[in-house]
């Protein structure tokens, strides 16, 4: 679930100019290396347990098993060679999407119609007041909107937020709510709403938002940004979802042998036996 704060000081897009100029001096892209991915990590567990969504994991990371999926999108932030910034795209597969847990309905009525959603999820930004964590959050829902458009071919990002926060992503980011106000599991029980971004005629919406406009539209990311993402190794996957936090271990054998079937140079079954 994703919390942003309310920008202070802004122009009637939401986005100080200041602020703006500021977050230009972040690198925005895909995660690059392991390195980069547990920092990823990192962050969304240490702020994700500040909020009270999670307890804290001994190893100090906040994974699940939507990050496995090689489709799966991290983007980090990158300043002077830190994560100060992340968030991730998870794509449908037979894995499903994590608001599903409470949100079923909503998103069964989404494929029935026949598009195609992903969910934003895992979004922590090491600073905490909005006039200065906007900027950084449209940047990265840049490259994740290429990413969903272009190389996903969705049609519709969705998102769970904190009901204090629905009103954020519908004014700077055009989100509309698709779910009531439910408690979620996922977040220790918070209470979640979920929305829905439809990506398609989106460039017209964003007519009325002219920096909307100028972010998403005034530029494309380059498409080897996400040909080189980095993408886990056997050693990685056994490292992060094996001996650090038993992801791998607690699934079921289906949800198993999808993601076996999505590395297949990988012996899943030999990582889950050496684990007990």
């Amino acid at each position: 679930m994703d919390e942003p704060r309310e920008a202070s000081a802004a122009n009637s897009d939401g986005v100080d100019d200041s602020a703006w100029q500021a977050a230009q001096v972040v690198e925005v892209r895909p995660a690059l290396s392991l390195a980069e991915l547990q920092q990823a990590y990192s962050l969304v567990h240490s702020k994700y347990v500040e909020r009270g969504y999670s307890a804290p994991e001994s190893a100090g990371i906040r994974v699940s098993k939507y990050n496995i999926l090689p489709e799966s999108l991290s983007v980090v932030g990158v300043l002077r060679g830190e994560v100060v910034a992340t968030v991730t795209l998870v794509p449908d597969s037979p894995l499903g999407l994590p608001m599903e847990s409470i949100y079923a309905q909503e998103i069964a009525g989404l494929r029935a119609a026949g598009r195609r959603p992903a969910e934003v999820s895992m979004l922590a930004d090491r600073r905490s007041f909005g006039a200065r964590a906007l900027p950084m959050l449209l940047r990265m829902m840049k490259v994740l909107f290429d990413y969903a458009r272009n190389v996903l071919k969705c049609t519709d990002l969705c998102i769970t937020v904190h009901p204090h926060h629905e009103r954020f992503y519908a004014r700077y980011l055009l989100f509309e709510q698709m779910g009531e106000m439910r408690d979620y599991p996922f977040v220790q029980d918070n209470p979640a709403v979920a929305e829905r971004l439809n990506l398609e005629g989106i460039e017209q919406r964003c007519q009325q938002h002219p920096r909307l406009l100028k972010v998403f539209f005034g530029s494309t990311t380059p498409p080897e940004l996400f040909a080189n993402r980095y993408t886990f190794t056997g050693d990685d996957i056994r490292l992060l979802f094996v001996e650090s936090v038993p992801v791998l271990p607690s699934l079921g054998s289906q949800e198993v042998g999808y993601l076996q079937s999505q590395y297949p140079k990988c012996d899943f079954q030999e990582m889950i036996r050496t684990a007990s």
